[in-house]
C-alpha cells in the first residue's frame, strides 16, 4: 500500500496570519506524497479542497519526513520573521534543521548541528526564542534546549 502522507502538521499560526490577510479559508503547510525525492510547501484551500504548491524542497536538502522515528514532523512557525522551522532526518538518519520562508516556501538555510533526534520544535513569540525537544544518548532521556537561530547549535539546557 502506498503511503500518501499529507503533512498538515501545518502552521496554525500561519493560517491565522493568512486568514487575516486573505479572507478565504486556507491552510499553509508541508505536504508529501508518493514522490520519494521532494516535500512540497504550499496551501490547501479549504473551500475548494485544492492544493496550491509554492515550492518543492529536495529531501536531500531538508531531510525526509518518511524517515522520522515519530509520526509527527517537528515543525514550528516564527511569526516575527515569517519563518518555518522543520526537522527531519536525512537518508543517513542525521537530523537536518531547515529554515523556510513561510510566504514563498523557499529554503533559506539548513543546519546539521544536532546529532540526536528532534521530537518537537517550539517558537516562543514573546521572548523570541526557539526551542527543541531532543532525545539524549541516555535511555528514555530527553532534553529541551534553546536553539541558536544563527548556527543551529543548542544554546542552553
Amino acid at each position: 500500500m502506498k503511503i500518501i502522507v499529507i503533512l498538515i502538521i501545518t502552521l496554525i499560526i500561519t493560517s491565522v496570519n493568512a486568514a487575516q490577510q486573505n479572507p478565504s479559508n486556507v491552510l499553509y503547510g508541508l505536504f508529501s506524497d508518493s514522490d520519494e525525492t521532494h516535500v512540497y510547501y504550499g496551501l490547501l484551500d479549504l473551500n475548494t479542497s485544492q492544493f496550491d504548491i509554492f515550492s518543492s524542497l529536495n529531501i536531500n536538502d531538508v531531510g525526509n519526513p518518511k524517515n522520522l522515528k515519530y509520526s509527527v514532523v517537528p515543525l514550528t512557525y516564527d511569526p516575527n520573521n515569517d519563518l518555518v522551522y522543520m526537522a527531519a532526518p536525512d537518508n543517513n538518519r542525521k537530523t537536518i534543521l531547515s529554515v523556510i520562508n513561510a510566504t514563498t516556501g523557499n529554503l533559506l538555510s539548513t543546519f546539521k548541528t544536532i546529532s540526536n533526534t528532534i521530537i518537537s520544535l517550539q517558537y516562543d513569540i514573546f521572548q523570541k526564542q526557539f526551542f527543541a525537544h531532543i532525545e539524549t544518548n541516555f535511555e528514555n532521556g530527553t532534553l529541551i534546549g534553546e536553539i541558536d537561530t544563527n548556527n543551529g547549535n543548542i544554546k542552553e539546557i
